[in-house]
């Protein structure tokens, strides 16, 4: 083989490759949740819809609030993975709609990733109580559980 000819199939095989490794690191866009349309949110007004209307309307929200007044949720979220970082998140919205007791519609608030807040997991340990066992132990205790002839 030609001494030419195998330098362009090397350079033809390191461009191939090239382009498939920077193709590989362009950025993953994931969508999650359920927002309506925001023309059939303006369409809401307070005190004229019902909660059956609103479901009729907007479809079910994505989450309900099980203690206190009954608020519906409609949450949406947008993010931007690029290879193995960690997700970035580009766009939130939440749609929260307050029904009264009677399930009429009262107050409709909208929230962005402007106001979220970060939380940050407490790094607690809860004790427990009993014997701390190794492996070994655990291992030898389960040989004399099955040699009692039980």
């Amino acid at each position: 083989m030609n001494i030419f000819v195998r330098h362009r199939l090397l350079a033809v095989i390191a461009a191939v490759a090239l382009s498939v490794a920077v193709g590989a690191c362009s950025p993953r866009a994931t969508t999650r949740g359920n927002l309506p349309d925001p023309d059939l949110v303006a369409q809401l007004k307070e005190g004229d819809f019902t909660r059956e209307e609103v479901a009729e309307f907007l479809g079910s929200p994505s989450s309900v609030t099980l203690f206190g007044d009954e608020v519906w949720f409609y949450i949406s979220e947008q993010s931007e993975t690029l290879a193995w970082f960690e997700p970035t998140i580009k766009n939130r919205q939440v749609l929260a709609l307050h029904f009264g007791k009677g399930g009429t519609l009262v107050k409709i608030e909208k929230v962005g990733l402007e106001e979220a807040q970060e939380l940050v997991p407490v790094e607690r340990r809860t004790p427990t109580h009993g014997n701390k066992l190794t492996f070994l132990d655990q291992l030898v205790g389960n040989f004399r559980r099955f040699s009692n002839g039980n």
